[in-house]
């Protein structure tokens, strides 16, 4: 016969831990998807109430640690419950939910900035009405009064290098200083990740290697998947690189491995 490797001990404590009474009335239809805020959000499996359940269901068996990654997509659920409407069978995910976040904060310990915010806000600000108007006064002024933006903005500037042009007015830039000022624009919106389609077309040596060094910090703050034709910029700056010959995928792999690629080198690099 062969053996049978028995269970994994849960990573749950035995106290208000959820149950397989609760796991096991999701039939992992997906109809709870579309009416998740953070799944249509997001778009993962993994922040909708059907993946949280499958992590919880992981934890439970020991297969999964509680974790940042696993704590980020508890914590991300806004409990609005919007998904158990929509459940052909009855899960009662808002219980399933709790009862992970209390075994979260048994098992878990926050960073400590992350410890005193919550601490800030569950046990002083929402308990007391006064301190909750003050504090919204105050989030309020900084809304209203450009402090925000202020904020946001010139330290895209600094980052940009465009600090000390800040009250210059963008057809006055040079060429290079215009391509940042539009990447800026972009960063503006706070992207999951950056598109640059060429940002070294038109530019001199040096502000190519200004460029190329600016894109490289800017890969420290964002995603970024960039298009570009000049070898040498690509090669000193891309974690990973994608070699595309009319259309179709020549190559794929670190800046080492591009390199050493006889298509790569047949097709682009002449040799």
């Amino acid at each position: 016969m062969t053996p049978v490797n028995p269970p994994a001990a849960s990573n749950f404590s035995a106290q208000d831990k959820p149950d397989w009474s609760l796991y096991s009335t999701c039939i992992h239809c997906g109809l709870c998807l579309n009416h998740c805020p953070t799944h249509r959000v997001l778009g993962l499996e993994a922040d909708s109430p059907r993946g949280r359940i499958y992590q919880i269901l992981q934890v439970d068996e020991g297969r999964l640690p509680i974790e940042e990654s696993f704590v980020t997509h508890i914590d991300r659920c806004l409990g609005c419950l919007a998904c158990e409407t929509a459940c052909p069978s009855g899960v009662q995910y808002g219980h399933i939910v709790e009862r992970a976040r209390a075994q979260i904060e048994q098992h878990y310990q926050r960073p400590w900035l992350e410890r005193f915010a919550r601490d800030v806000m569950f046990k002083k600000v929402l308990r007391d009405f006064s301190v909750l108007a003050r504090y919204a006064r105050w989030l309020r002024f900084y809304q209203q009064s450009g402090l925000r933006w202020l904020a946001r903005h010139t330290g895209i500037l600094r980052l940009l290098g465009l600090g000390a042009k800040r009250h210059v007015r963008g057809a006055e830039l040079s060429h290079g200083e215009q391509r940042y000022l539009e990447i800026g624009i972009a960063l503006a919106t706070d992207p999951e990740f950056l598109l640059l389609d060429e940002p070294t077309a038109g530019m001199s040596p040096q502000e190519t290697q200004r460029t190329a060094a600016f894109v490289r910090k800017l890969a420290g703050h964002v995603t970024i998947v960039l298009v570009e034709h000049d070898m040498e910029v690509v090669m000193g700056i891309s974690d990973r690189i994608t070699v595309l010959n009319y259309g179709e995928v020549l190559a794929e792999g670190t800046s080492a491995e591009i390199r050493e690629n006889a298509d790569v080198r047949r097709v682009y690099l002449r040799d």
